[in-house]
């Protein structure tokens, strides 16, 4: 990216404007297939300071994505924890499940490379949900395994275990998706038929090619 891709709006404050996810260069030098861009700032406090360099990642995504927000958020999150706050689930992680959602769905055979705009969201929506809440709760597991944890002290024990009952649900649940992935790419399955036409010598061809050297057959000697 050059440095004429940043606008200033106010002293202190600049931006960049985005563009739909497309395959082609969207800042020069810069191409992305998926949304994901990363952009590297570089900027000095004084005219004539060292240049200081960080890196930012923004994930740009349809319109048609934010709408599923609610409904991800909904079924993963029953308590509505405040987005602000370090617990719960802010928007960043939903578009980041939903792009794991979508990426699982692709991976399963037949082999598919939908996108979110390709991606037929008024039929099978709630597949794509509940596949970016399986990705969602691989994230809830790993916090479980490092927090969960056992304690007693002269007689009284204190448990706390999500982990086993995170694993149990994700076990069903992805039972349950392969089960509904089976049935959604049979729409994305080569369908095709194979017709073969054999001679009328096919059988003794086949039996000459078969039989041992030295064999008689009614007059023909095979070798």
């Amino acid at each position: 990216m050059l440095a004429g891709d940043v606008k200033k709006k106010a002293d202190g404050e600049y931006f960049i404007e985005t563009r739909p996810p497309t395959t082609v260069p969207v800042f020069k030098g810069d191409t992305y297939s998926n949304g994901l861009q990363t952009v590297l700032w570089g900027a000095r406090r004084e005219a004539d300071g060292e240049e200081e360099q960080a890196y930012q990642y923004l994930l740009v995504y349809p319109l048609a994505v934010a709408r599923l927000f609610p409904r991800l958020r909904s079924q993963i999150d029953k308590a509505q924890k405040d987005t602000g706050s370090t617990v719960g689930y802010t928007n960043s992680n939903l578009a980041l499940y939903l792009q794991g959602g979508l990426e699982q769905i692709n991976g399963f055979q037949p082999l598919t490379q939908l996108t979110f705009q390709t991606f037929p969201i008024p039929a099978f929506g709630q597949l794509l949900i509940d596949a970016a809440t399986l990705v969602a709760m691989y994230s809830q597991g790993v916090f479980a395994i490092d927090t969960d944890m056992s304690y007693s002290d002269q007689g009284f024990s204190f448990v706390i275990d999500h982990w086993s009952k995170i694993s149990g649900f994700i076990g069903m649940l992805n039972s349950r998706l392969e089960t509904r992935l089976h049935a959604f790419k049979l729409a994305y399955a080569s369908m095709g038929s194979l017709h073969a036409e054999m001679g009328p010598n096919f059988r003794l061809t086949q039996l000459l090619t078969a039989a041992p050297s030295g064999s008689l057959f009614r007059g023909i000697f095979s070798t």
